[in-house]
């Protein structure tokens, strides 16, 4: 499967921006985060290969000493408030991307998320979102 992204080179640089609380993921036992599935999956994005990327967590205030530390490739951005916006916030004013890539850490993106998503925004787009697949804990719908 081609990858059509209009505008995009491989000299475009996409900043992941991931805002997290850092919860432990309950099916898991708690054992690990929600944010290390996530990033797991941002690797394996369809096409992530042709760019440069970053990936810059935002962490809700807080929350930073608990940050794993064995990730050579993810930034880390601390906000100075609560909340989800302050997170995002904080990770977007340290990106250094061209296109901007919002994921939540609880979300487990389809692998061709970044590819469909990625081709839209290069017909013209400014902003491309997408829907929702609710799954519990334990992977039922």
């Amino acid at each position: 499967m081609s990858l059509n992204t209009g505008a995009f080179t491989t000299d475009t640089k996409l900043s992941f921006i991931l805002p997290s609380r850092l919860a432990p993921h309950p099916a898991t036992g708690n054992r690990i985060l929600f944010l290390e599935r996530c990033v797991s999956r941002i690797r394996l994005q369809e096409g992530l290969n042709n760019y440069q990327y970053e990936i810059v967590v935002g962490l809700d205030a807080g929350v930073s000493a608990r940050a794993p530390k064995s990730w050579p490739d993810v930034r880390y951005a601390e906000s100075s408030i609560s909340g989800q916006a302050g997170a995002v916030n904080a990770a977007a004013a340290v990106s250094t991307g061209d296109v901007f890539v919002l994921v939540e850490d609880d979300d487990f993106p389809a692998r061709s998320r970044l590819r469909i998503q990625l081709g839209v925004l290069g017909r013209g787009y400014d902003l491309v979102t997408s829907n929702a697949l609710l799954i519990d804990v334990f992977g039922d719908y």
